[in-house]
Order: structure tokens, then sequence, then C-alpha cells
């Protein structure tokens, strides 16, 4: 397995509910299963940062936030009734374990040109 990837869960965690909350080092994830896919986004809504989304409603591959009604494509990360985007991380699924790719690092200065 690439180094890059680490086990945040198992498929048979989704037995009673289609969405479960993780952590991959610090960051929270909220992880989804549609119709066998695992979809894994950073559990937090760009709309005020709550890290809620993994109690959200799940239809379909739309995840719509419990605290102010976003809704998401978790397919593209796009909101569908507002600004924002969700960051979705790469997944894969080995046997029963669900393995998600740690992203790269972002840096930012405010003095960046």
């Amino acid at each position: 397995m690439d180094e890059s990837f680490q086990k945040v869960a198992k498929l048979s965690d989704f037995r009673l509910s289609k969405s479960k909350e993780a952590r991959l080092d610090d960051l929270h994830l909220a992880l989804f299963s549609v119709d066998g896919i695992v979809f894994v986004v950073e559990n937090n809504c760009p709309h005020q940062h709550f890290e809620v989304l993994h109690q959200g409603h799940l239809e379909g591959c739309i995840i719509t936030c419990p605290m102010h009604g976003r809704t998401f494509d978790l397919e593209t990360g796009n909101c569908l009734n507002g600004a924002g985007k969700l960051r979705k991380l790469d997944v894969k699924t080995i046997d029963d374990e669900v393995w998600v790719k740690k992203p790269v690092p972002t840096s930012f200065s405010l003095f960046d040109k």
C-alpha cells in the first residue's frame, strides 16, 4: 500500500449507518457509503465551519448539513445551494478496509505574491 494512504475505517462499520466520522492525523473526516462507494470529505461545512457533516441527511450522493441546510454533491464537492466546496480526499477500499490519502499540506502566507 502506498505510504500516503492511511486506514481510517472498515466497510463493516457502515452496517448500521451510511455515514461515519474518523480522524486522519489532525483532520476530522466524514465518510459516506453510497451504493457500495465510499466518499470521504473533510467534516467541515464551508458555510460556517461546523464539523457536523457526518450527521447530515444523506440522499443519494447529496449530503445536507444539519446546521443550516447547505447541500453538497459528494461526487464533486460542490455546494448546490450557495457558495463553497467540500474538501474531498482520495479513498481506496481494500477488502473490509477504508484507506484515505493524506492531503499534501498547503502553506499560505499573507506576504506571498
